[in-house]
């Protein structure tokens, strides 16, 4: 689990019961008309592969998940911080999108079933040695954590990973954290 069991997600938004109606209806949307780059791209599981909010602060993170439940957890959390949030559920896709795309963070697991998530860190580490990387895993042992900073990952969470925790450690590698 990526959070701890008594973590229910609040959000509190200074907006209209209409405005709010739409974006709940936006963040179910697989494709959106006004978003052209994500169209043309299947959803895995019901879940879009991507997950934007409208208003967003201009930061992208390539998210590299495995688990799906996880997935639409930080799909919610990530969205609903004002992200654009490209979702990965393997290694092979996670590769895919750091090839193609540019990311302002890549929020990376630890097991994946085709690789893991240390190999692909490091993969990515040859291609951008600059973009900030947190990697996840259930893992806590010292050379778990190790292993994790040896590959290039800047920032290590062992799960549960407390969402506030998550979100503000986000904004401060992007350089978007006001004190």
């Amino acid at each position: 689990r990526l959070f701890p069991a008594s973590f229910s997600l609040k959000v509190t938004l200074k907006r209209s019961t209409h405005e709010m109606g739409r974006l709940a209806a936006f963040a179910r949307c697989s494709s959106h008309p006004a978003l052209p780059y994500r169209q043309n791209i299947p959803a895995q599981n019901g879940l879009p592969l991507r997950s934007v909010i409208m208003v967003s602060p201009g930061v992208r993170i390539l998210c590299a998940e495995a688990d799906e439940n996880t997935r639409q957890m930080l799909s919610l959390l990530l969205g609903f911080a004002g992200f654009d949030v490209c979702f990965a559920a393997t290694v092979r896709q996670a590769q895919e999108f750091a090839e193609s795309e540019s990311f302002d963070l890549c929020l990376v697991d630890e097991q994946f079933p085709d690789g893991s998530g240390v190999d692909l860190i490091r993969q990515m580490r040859v291609r951008d040695k600059e973009v900030p990387i947190i990697m996840q895993s259930a893992q806590a042992y010292r050379a778990d954590v190790q292993k994790g900073f040896n590959a290039g990952a800047n920032v290590y969470f062992s799960k549960p990973v407390f969402p506030d925790e998550l979100i503000k450690r986000i904004k401060k590698l992007t350089g978007i954290w006001q004190e």
